[in-house]
């Protein structure tokens, strides 16, 4: 099965307290790799949203690019078990994690 192109920015993502961010390598000097920064992304919140919510909540945009990476190689394994028992087992949350996965790419995703 061919890997879709991912329409968003390449990981890894890193956060910094509230700010998410992908850096890129672009070039070399004094011996060392250079980076730039490719997006950021401030996540902020309402007077509600206590402060530590607010770093889990960076944390877990920064954790996306790997958990998509992750579920995939999931869903694509349980796939594979399509004729063993297995499979009928997870069916539902085989379809729920493709279902994710469009949703993702930004893909029309059935209710």
């Amino acid at each position: 099965m061919s890997t879709p192109k991912r329409p968003w920015t390449p990981g890894p993502w890193m956060a910094e307290g509230r700010l998410v961010y992908a850096l890129e390598e672009y070039g070399y000097r004094r011996g060392e790799t250079q980076y730039a920064n490719r997006f950021t992304a401030g996540v902020q919140g309402g007077l509600s949203c206590p402060a530590p919510e607010l770093d889990a909540n960076a944390r877990f945009i920064a954790a996306t690019p790997d958990l998509y990476e992750a579920l995939e190689a999931l869903a694509n394994a349980a796939v594979r078990l399509s004729n063993d028992d297995v499979y009928h087992v997870v069916a539902d949350e085989v379809e729920a994690a493709r279902s994710a996965l469009a949703k993702a790419r930004g893909e029309e995703v059935p209710r």
